[in-house]
């Protein structure tokens, strides 16, 4: 074994309740990183660190990231779930990073929901709840009296993180917003960022270290009316800390309702007895918090009452609420007499801003085959940094390109035939905005995707690709489904048509309030 990864081996031992030590270990790897060395490292720490608590919890996070084997992952959660004293930030922070992981590896709805259940999810967010709640900084007021007559007049918006509008679940957060003001109510936006904490490479042991990144919506505010106001945290402090600032400017503001957008945040636990909560999730499944009300994208749940997460939240009333992008005229005015082919050349388009990561296995080494078996086909990768998958590196550059995240995509939607969504449950918003450009879409049935293409998404790789091979070889069949799904987003996607809908559902979340038992 390299002799840069037997000292830090020693170092972790010698010393295996501090992060730096792990941390050290984990870049010692490096380049060294051979199956046969990997195997030796398991083993010796197997053998060397056997303290409960921390250590435990190090370990398996080292070991996730080094070998990729889910199972470290699943150990590092149950340690943190039992660790004393329970630290809000390291389990927020460890939350936040295992649902994102389940939502990059997932192939499906199901697959999702069942990753976050194996990795024990929502009972860590009670752990988390239960740490935030306890002790609060101030002395908390009562929640004021229940009052069935009050009318909806102000409504707050709660979203688990606000980056910016490129966010797509800022830009969720930020729609929601728009349409509550255009149904009259004064509506503010807030966020403790609690999906983000302070040294957080130390807080995990495992030297990933995400950048600290603040709210960025001045921009956006301008377009707004001067009611609307922005309440977010500076994510350098504690998550118990930003929780209760929160909920303190919450009840500054004492709206009549409270619509909570995103998988999880503690200040649910903090407001959800002095307020109604309608809740939607910016993936396609129940929110893990308590609501009244939350708001789905599939017809069939509507008006069923159902505990996603088991016995860790009541059931919840589902409420069907498909809307969730804006209409832009300019992408179908824009396709006019556009993305009808250059001469015999199909252009086909992937957005994403994590494709290399999502592109791999047997689906990608299908695309690779449908390209060769099809020379007309172009593809287009744009998002995160513009980066190539390897997998697609033999690929000559005339037939693929990868390009970097733009703010506009009118050009690359009008320059474009089909689209295609990669399996797994991401990509649900550039699906949408390919139906409002009259595009094609090629996605996969249970996923977000799906949900907006609705009968036309596929349920088999083999279904897929078939479909490929339709749509770049069929301009007919083409314009038949581009025009078909472009009448799906007008009627059941366009938040132009929301209004109501998003009224309804406020509106039942306050009576099922005013309708909790004390």
């Amino acid at each position: 074994m390299d002799l840069n990864i037997n000292d830090a081996l020693d170092r972790v031992i010698a010393n295996p309740y501090a992060s730096h030590c792990w941390i050290a270990l984990r870049r010692a790897v490096g380049a060294e990183w051979t199956a046969q060395a990997r195997d030796d490292v398991v083993q010796r720490l197997a053998e060397a660190v056997r303290q409960p608590g921390l250590p435990q919890f190090y370990k398996a996070m080292v070991l996730d990231v080094l070998t990729g084997d889910p199972q470290w992952l699943c150990e590092a959660a149950a340690t943190l779930a039992v660790m004393q004293p329970q630290d809000a930030d390291r389990m927020a922070v460890f939350f936040n990073a295992a649902w994102q992981r389940s939502l990059l590896h997932a192939v499906n709805r199901t697959d999702f929901t069942a990753r976050l259940g194996t990795l024990g999810l929502p009972r860590l967010a009670s752990h988390i709840d239960a740490a935030v709640s306890a002790q609060p900084p101030a002395p908390q007021p009562e929640p004021a009296p229940k009052d069935p007559a009050r009318p909806i007049r102000r409504v707050a918006v709660l979203a688990a993180q606000l980056l910016d509008p490129g966010h797509p679940p800022t830009r969720m957060a930020l729609d929601m917003v728009e349409v509550l003001t255009a149904l009259g109510y004064e509506t503010h936006l807030f966020s403790a960022n609690d999906a983000q904490a302070p040294d957080s490479e130390h807080l995990l042991g495992n030297g990933v270290t995400p950048t600290l990144v603040e709210t960025e919506l001045v921009g956006w505010l301008r377009t707004m009316p001067a009611t609307t106001q922005v309440h977010s945290c500076n994510p350098a402090y504690s998550v118990r800390r930003r929780c209760h600032d929160v909920l303190a400017k919450l009840d500054e503001f004492n709206p009549d309702g409270l619509v909570f957008v995103g998988l999880y945040s503690p200040v649910v636990a903090l407001a959800r007895r002095r307020w109604p909560l309608l809740g939607m999730a910016t993936s396609s499944i129940a929110p893990m918090v308590w609501s009244d009300v939350w708001l789905t994208a599939q017809a069939h749940l509507h008006g069923q009452y159902a505990s996603t997460w088991g016995g860790s939240q009541p059931p919840q009333l589902a409420f069907y609420y498909p809307f969730r992008r804006y209409g832009d005229p300019a992408r179908r005015a824009g396709r006019a007499g556009a993305g009808a082919g250059v001469g015999s050349r199909i252009r086909i388009l992937t957005v994403g801003n994590v494709l290399t990561s999502r592109i791999g296995g047997e689906w990608a080494m299908r695309m690779v085959q449908l390209l060769l078996d099809y020379p007309q086909v172009h593809w287009h990768l744009l998002g995160g940094k513009g980066i190539l998958p390897p997998v697609l590196a033999s690929l000559p550059p005339e037939r693929i390109q990868a390009t970097p995240h733009v703010t506009d995509m009118t050009p690359h939607w009008n320059d474009c035939d089909v689209y295609i969504n990669p399996p797994g449950m991401g990509g649900g918003l550039a699906v949408a905005e390919a139906m409002d450009a009259g595009l094609p879409v090629v996605t996969f049935s249970n996923t977000d995707g799906g949900d907006k293409v609705g009968a036309d998404a596929v349920d088999s790789l083999d279904e897929y690709f078939a479909l490929c091979v339709a749509l770049v070889t069929d301009a007919p069949q083409r314009n038949m489904l581009g025009r078909r799904l472009a009448q799906r987003f007008d009627q059941d996607i366009d938040l132009a048509r929301a209004a109501p809908h998003l009224r309804q559902a406020m509106e039942l979340a306050v009576h099922r309030f005013h309708s909790r038992p004390d």
